[in-house]
């Protein structure tokens, strides 16, 4: 760049200063009143749909108590079974009515028997037992998923590997 250049440069370099220099800053808004906040709408409240639950906590708790089972964790599948079990009561709250149908009796009818006698299996740390009533509790899901809800196209299987790669399901 040639003396000229610079020169020009320069000089449109201080009349953009100046020119920022001369503007006054943008006050900062003032701060919300209770009138302000009173007459804000109310935000729409997160209602998860049946599917949301069963697939952020009924798929991974199944999907975990069949890792402990296989591994004989017995300490683990104890309180996945637990979990499992609450996190069903959990969508029963939740949404106690579905389909036209009272999720409470319905639910609680079809799945606690299965997980009642996985639970008792988990304790006697009888491992064929444990994947023989966690075999019980799969077709149980299934059922209610081909019968009761008409969804036959939502199969759930024993898992073949863990989806969690950085849990290890031996340690006891």
């Amino acid at each position: 760049m040639n003396v000229v250049g610079s020169m020009m440069w320069l000089a449109a370099l201080t009349a953009v200063s100046v020119a920022q220099a001369q503007t006054p800053p943008t006050p900062p808004a003032p701060p919300a009143t209770p009138a302000d906040v009173a007459a804000a709408p109310a935000p729409v409240p997160y209602l998860p749909s049946i599917a949301d639950l069963m697939t952020a906590t009924i798929q991974p708790r199944h999907v975990k108590l069949s890792l402990a089972v296989k591994a004989g964790n017995w300490s683990y599948a104890t309180y996945e079974v637990n979990e499992l079990r609450n996190a069903f009561k959990r969508i029963i709250r939740t949404i106690p009515v579905y389909d036209q149908k009272t999720n409470t009796e319905s639910l609680m009818a079809m799945i606690m028997p299965p997980l009642d006698a996985l639970a008792a299996a988990i304790k006697a740390q009888d491992k064929a037992g444990a994947r023989g009533a966690l075999t019980a509790l799969t077709a149980t899901c299934n059922a209610c998923h081909q019968q009761t809800l008409k969804r036959s196209y939502i199969v759930i299987i024993d898992p073949k590997a863990s989806s969690f790669p950085d849990q290890d399901f031996h340690r006891h």
